[in-house]
């Protein structure tokens, strides 16, 4: 089932001197390819100068995600890390699930 996941990345310094040379709208435009091609939808792509280098908010299944990150990451030019976006109510029944879990903190009676 489709969900919302966070791709962070970072270009290695081979990956940032090609995006150099072929421009950024032309690296964006290949976030698009990508994940068109796997079955997944972009819902927000963007660059920064910070921790991370690009930030993508894309629609997919877990399968398209880890696709996406397979695919990428063995380039050598970018390391993407994909985080799962959860929802209010996912976050409900996993509450519900750790209220219920057997587990006490090191050094607690």
């Amino acid at each position: 089932m489709p969900r919302q996941y966070l791709f962070l990345g970072n270009y290695t310094a081979q990956g940032l001197a090609g995006a150099m040379q072929d421009g950024f709208a032309t690296r964006e435009q290949a976030m698009y390819k990508i994940a068109s091609s796997v079955g997944a939808k972009i819902i927000s792509a963007g660059f920064e100068v910070g921790d991370h280098d690009l930030i993508v908010v894309v629609e997919a299944d877990e399968a398209q995600a880890a696709a996406v990150a397979l695919k990428v990451n063995p380039s050598g030019a970018v390391s993407l890390k994909v985080i799962p976006i959860m929802s209010a109510a996912d976050m409900d029944q996993s509450r519900a699930i750790a209220m219920g879990a057997d587990w006490k903190a090191p050094g607690t009676k």
